[in-house]
């Protein structure tokens, strides 16, 4: 695992940095074995801060580790360490968990179905374990979907969004502090298509609300979000494949969220 290490001290990081493919059961699923070494450390404090993210491939980091052009195949060049997501989070020195599977949307229409109906799942394909949410409470939820949804411009999607917000509220409806829900506009390839939608369902998941939930808007700069997804970013390295982000690319829309995210949060990063 690690040779030459100097004397001392050392912190050891494990990140699942891909999807399971298949996507069925507990197919794709990782296991730690463990490992040895002289002696152990006590491990390191949680985090005082707690971000989820709720998403799709640019939340999960398809793509993120292969060049313009290059080859698809998920295990290899999969890399949800490089995400804007995970950007962001270690930006604020949070823990933070993803639930993301490309391809997925909000509703039916979207090429792997909507999150939905695996957003309660242990494990996103099998359905038998159930995660408890009072485990493990954020300081917010951070959905960037809609973009694979056939129809983000309908009243339909609009309804599957604001259903997704009401399952988040539902889910963390005993937290003593409610987590904040910030909505992300800058997906890639046509991430800028369902923005004015998620705008209205946020807009009405705040109506009259008295339960402590809220949502929150935020986004990519449309200059920014050209220069990433334009007819040139493949010269620039903004672009891995499949017309998806690469770390450069995932660097630029975090930039352009932090600053948004440390004002609703009041965080400093």
């Amino acid at each position: 695992l690690a040779d030459g290490l100097s004397d001392g001290s050392h912190t050891l990081s494990l990140w699942k940095v891909s999807e399971g493919s298949k996507m069925s059961g507990s197919r794709g699923t990782a296991a730690f074995g463990g490992l040895s070494a002289a002696s152990f450390d006590a491990a390191p404090a949680p985090a005082a801060r707690r971000l989820e993210f709720i998403g799709d491939s640019d939340t999960a980091g398809y793509c993120a580790d292969c060049q313009h052009g290059g080859e698809d195949m998920q295990s290899k060049v999969q890399n949800a360490y490089e995400t804007w997501a995970a950007r962001i989070a270690r930006a604020f020195g949070a823990n933070f968990v993803e639930e993301a599977i490309s391809g997925v949307g909000v509703t039916s229409s979207a090429a792997s179905g909507a999150i939905q109906s695996h957003l309660d799942n242990v494990l996103p394909f099998f359905g038998t374990l159930q995660w408890d949410f009072s485990t493990w409470v954020p300081d917010a939820v951070v959905l960037l979907i809609g973009a694979n949804d056939g129809h983000p411009n309908s009243k339909a999607f609009i309804r599957a969004y604001e259903e997704l917000l009401e399952m988040v509220a539902k889910n963390y409806a005993g937290a003593a502090e409610k987590p904040k829900l910030i909505h992300v506009c800058g997906g890639s390839v046509n991430g800028l298509d369902p923005c004015k939608s998620i705008q209205r369902a946020s807009d009405q998941f705040n109506q009259d609300r008295t339960d402590g939930f809220r949502g929150y808007y935020t986004t990519i700069t449309k200059a920014h979000w050209h220069t990433i997804n334009g007819a040139s970013p493949k010269t620039h390295g903004y672009k891995g494949c499949d017309f998806h982000y690469s770390p450069k690319g995932h660097e630029v829309l975090a930039r352009d969220i932090i600053p948004q995210v440390a004002k609703i949060m009041g965080w400093q990063t």
